[in-house]
């Protein structure tokens, strides 16, 4: 079988709008752009679009990272808004003709991030992961989060066995199950929603283990997990803050370890972690 023969294995082909790099600020920004477009009209729902990242990632080729890098630029603009329901476990996308037209009309040399003759932004995403990780944006507490995406990247990719409890070994080896978990996207998103915590620089083979626990014995998934973060960046701040502890001492800022304990997410869940 030649090569070629094999692309009708690859999915569809992605349509996409290439006039609206330079106004949008990416080729990726303008796919995912084109993708929710095109299923927009075509929800049930009015607050717009719900794919999972999985499902965009089969339809149009981009990588988590690169959907939140995208999501970025939309958000920026104000072309895309996106809507957390929590205890949907769900992300709505809707893109907002009103500001897309006013973000055509306006002139290439104004728009945000001009783009070069390659295509690509001035202020380049490569750019900007050599800062900082942005802090996130204020939310109040409700269902929409415009959320900063620039996550630091940590490259652990692998496939393990995910058991309940909290060792490192199966509590019940008939319930253990195969599947794979993405540190890189776990990680990234944890440095992405809660910027204030301290960063992960090292995964090491406890923190897999805690991990691979954690996510099988309260069921996670990726978006699953986004929700758990932005919901303690929105509700739970005393976790990012350094706290005087009444004793001439300091409570120190939470940190992963403990957003994946079980006594954390049972607060969290019951709302017993939010803020006073």
């Amino acid at each position: 079988m030649r090569a070629s023969d094999l692309l009708l294995d690859f999915g569809r082909p992605v349509a996409y709008f290439p006039g609206l790099v330079k106004r949008l600020g990416s080729v990726n920004a303008v796919i995912f752009f084109s993708q929710i477009f095109y299923w927009q009209d075509k929800a049930d729902s009015k607050l717009g679009v719900y794919k999972t990242s999985e499902e965009i990632e089969s339809e149009t080729g981009l990588s988590y990272r690169e959907q939140l890098t995208a999501r970025k630029h939309l958000v920026s603009r104000g072309i895309l808004v996106e809507t957390n329901k929590r205890l949907e476990h769900k992300i709505y996308y809707l893109i907002d003709c009103e500001k897309l037209d006013y973000v055509m009309s306006q002139p290439i040399e104004n728009a945000p991030n001009a783009q070069s003759a390659t295509g690509e932004s001035h202020n380049s995403d490569f750019a900007e992961q050599q800062n900082e990780r942005p802090r996130q944006d204020k939310t109040d507490g409700g269902d929409e989060t415009n959320p900063q995406f620039d996550p630091t990247e940590i490259t652990t990719y692998i496939t393990t066995d995910i058991t309940d409890g909290t060792s490192g070994e199966p509590d019940d080896k008939k319930s253990s199950s195969k599947i794979k978990l993405n540190y890189e996207n776990i990680i990234n998103s944890y440095h992405d929603i809660l910027s204030d915590m301290p960063a992960i620089k090292v995964m090491t083979d406890e923190r897999k283990r805690k991990l691979r626990n954690f996510w099988i014995k309260f069921k996670f998934n990726q978006e699953r997990w986004e929700n758990y973060l932005s919901y303690i960046a929105s509700n739970c701040r005393w976790m990012m803050e350094d706290r005087d502890n009444g004793r001439g001492g300091t409570w120190r800022r939470k940190n992963l370890d403990y957003l994946i304990t079980e006594r954390c997410y049972v607060a969290v869940k019951e709302e017993r972690a939010n803020d006073k």
